[in-house]
């Protein structure tokens, strides 16, 4: 069903504000949750549980349990998107931020069904309310989570595979025979060997995705299974800094800033929109980055 309207287009898009218009890892599975919802729909459908089986016949069945389960994948992903971009949650896994979804979408939920079951069959009675919305608030969590857990094993999957079978980028060779060694503050070539070689090796910033990274060059953006501090690590302190939570931005990788509302935001050569958080404001401004920009707003 799990930035969250995903994180969910692999290219960045230029002059769109990424971190407001954030997109979960969910939406790149897009095509398999919308299968995974198909064939709930028609198993639901065949079974027909809640005595949909006796008072519906087979098509009607079909339309019902589709639109249940539209309704509920358009609330949870809605959810999703709201808890992704709430930091202290950020640190969750999954599962956890897939259940809160799932608690959260109880009530909204059980208000869907009693509107569906009255358009198919009959208005409930306001007496198994209560009864109504305990069922359907631990049917939410338990398919949120299980929906959550799928994706994320595919997402796992996809960005293992991307890496063990994309080659290595070329190395560029030595302007001069004479052996130079590479400036301190460049990114080491053993990360930048996990890209494709598409996306070049201009770095720019790292994102956090759940327990990914991904990572953004001029030329794109692709997921490597590897933890946020695990890829700062392997870059070494002077290629760059950590500027949020879930973001690390490359050194020269800055071409604006944006202060809003008491927000610091850095805009990368590539346009791409990269939140300041308090915890490294002082950080930042000791590399200069803060300093005056021709385009910065105040």
């Amino acid at each position: 069903m799990a930035s969250s309207w995903k994180r969910w287009c692999f290219a960045p898009k230029t002059g769109i504000d990424r971190f407001a218009m954030r997109q979960s890892t969910f939406f790149q599975a897009l095509p398999f949750q919308l299968l995974c919802m198909s064939i709930a729909a028609i198993v639901l459908a065949m079974i027909g549980p809640y005595g949909t089986y006796v008072d519906l016949p087979l098509p009607a069945r079909l339309v019902y349990w589709a639109l249940s389960m539209a309704c509920g994948w358009f609330l949870m992903m809605g959810l999703a998107m709201a808890i992704n971009r709430i930091e202290p949650l950020q640190a969750w896994p999954v599962a956890g931020r897939m259940a809160l979804a799932g608690v959260l979408g109880g009530a909204p939920m059980a208000g869907i069904a009693w509107t569906i079951e009255a358009l198919f069959r009959r208005p409930l009675p306001l007496a198994v309310v209560p009864e109504l919305l305990m069922n359907t608030t631990v049917l939410t969590v338990v398919l949120a989570i299980a929906i959550g857990q799928l994706v994320e094993l595919r997402l796992q999957a996809r960005a293992g595979a991307a890496e063990i079978t994309a080659p290595p980028s070329p190395m560029a060779e030595p302007p001069t025979p004479e052996p130079s060694p590479p400036p301190a503050a460049e990114p080491t070539g053993n990360f930048l060997r996990r890209l494709p070689p598409e996306l070049g090796r201009d770095l720019l910033a790292l994102e956090m995705e759940d327990h990914y990274a991904r990572v953004h060059t001029m030329q794109g953006s692709t997921l490597i299974l590897l933890r946020l501090r695990d890829a700062v690590a392997e870059l070494g302190e002077g290629s760059g800094l950590q500027v949020h939570r879930s973001w690390w931005v490359a050194r020269d990788a800055v071409a604006d800033v944006e202060r809003a509302a008491g927000k610091l935001t850095l805009v990368l050569r590539n346009e791409l929109r990269v939140p300041v958080s308090k915890t490294y404001r002082e950080a930042v401004r000791a590399t200069g980055w803060d300093g005056p920009r021709g385009a910065s707003r105040g």
